[in-house]
């Protein structure tokens, strides 16, 4: 009996030592991945036309605007909104068309004045003009279909 508890103190200390020293590769293969992705979503923004939108700056990036804008109501809290957003960064970067992103929660006029209760909306303008709405994370290929309509 005393054989089997010094055995299961021995292993529970190795596999601290393991774990804490990185010898099973956990933490250091969770670095390597979070690396990419971080690139991945670098390569990405670097060719998106993704812009921060505010109540003060609306009018200028989307109301103004010639072309298809996809106004992305979202807000930090929201799972569903960090699922689209690199969706949405994709299409931009696919098609060169603008993003507007509005935080909900910084931004609540704008959330009033386009009735939002759900998010994340996303709203076409085409030459600042309201088309149609996407509610929801949907995948990309909706998107694509939504912007096809208006190019």
């Amino acid at each position: 009996m005393k054989n089997k508890k010094t055995i299961a103190v021995i292993a529970l200390v190795l596999l601290t030592v393991f774990v804490l020293t990185g010898c099973f590769g956990g933490a250091k293969t969770e670095e390597v991945v979070e690396s990419v992705q971080e690139q991945e979503v670098d390569d990405v923004n670097s060719e998106a036309n993704v812009v921060t939108v505010t109540e003060a700056t609306f009018d200028a990036e989307v109301l103004q605007s010639k072309g298809i804008v996809l106004v992305d109501f979202w807000a930090a809290w929201c799972g569903p909104c960090r699922i689209v957003a690199p969706v949405l960064e994709e299409v931009s970067a696919e098609t060169g068309v603008k993003i507007a992103k509005v935080n909900v929660d910084e931004n609540p006029n704008l959330s009033n004045e386009y009735g939002i209760n759900a998010i994340p909306a996303i709203y076409v303008f085409v030459d600042g003009e309201f088309k149609e709405s996407v509610i929801g994370a949907a995948p990309k290929e909706n998107f694509l279909t939504v912007i096809s309509k208006y190019q």
